[in-house]
């Protein structure tokens, strides 16, 4: 019961990532925000323990949870880090949407710049996506402080393996090499401290 209702969750999140950013940015929709979502999981591993010795075919859906949920947050970082660095919006298809963003990641001025409700868009943007950012963040850092590293490459009893320590250092490198955000990059620093702390005290 406990891995059907946090992989539902899991899935919800991951369908509203699709509509996330086409639907707040192109139209302004509420429901299109990802933080109440993020903040379900972000004190979730505080208290949370599974029982020992669980059957193989349970660790191994377990383990299928923590990848797709780690996966989604990182799918959220990334589609963060393109609204908040890139000098453009990115749309659906890849392209450069059409509002512009600075070098803070703050949305520039677009045609009936001054109007208040563009203000009041511009900003409803902003505050939506640093909030998911902000929210996805606590989430990777605590998901990070509980899962176990593997002891080895070799190890294959941790719900995280090798393949997936190389995975993440890719992305939470990519993130700080690429957000512009002072926000941001701080939450990234935040999850990449705590992952090498968690290498440095692996003996492999």
């Amino acid at each position: 019961m406990q891995l059907s209702f946090l992989s539902f969750v899991v899935g919800e999140l991951r369908n509203r990532v699709k509509t996330f950013q086409v639907a707040l940015i192109k139209e302004g929709k509420k429901e299109a925000l990802l933080h109440g979502y993020l903040s379900f999981f972000k004190h979730l591993f505080e208290d949370f323990h599974l029982s020992e010795g669980i059957p193989r075919d349970v660790f191994l859906q377990w383990r299928a949870f923590f990848k797709d949920l780690m996966t989604t947050s990182l799918q959220i970082a990334q589609v963060c880090k393109g609204l908040l660095s890139n000098n453009g919006l990115i749309d659906e298809e890849g392209g450069l949407g059409d509002i512009q963003v600075d070098c803070r990641g703050h949305p520039i001025k677009m045609e009936g710049a001054g109007d208040i409700e563009m203000d009041d868009y511009e900003n409803f943007i902003l505050v939506g996506v640093w909030l998911a950012v902000k929210e996805n963040g606590l989430t990777q850092l605590n998901l990070l402080g509980w899962l176990d590293f593997p002891a080895s490459r070799e190890d294959d009893t941790k719900f995280l393996v090798d393949e997936d320590i190389h995975s993440l250092q890719e992305q939470f490198l990519d993130l700080l090499f690429n957000f512009k955000h002072r926000g941001a990059i701080e939450k990234a620093a935040e999850s990449f401290q705590l992952f090498c702390v968690k290498l440095l005290e692996s003996k492999d």
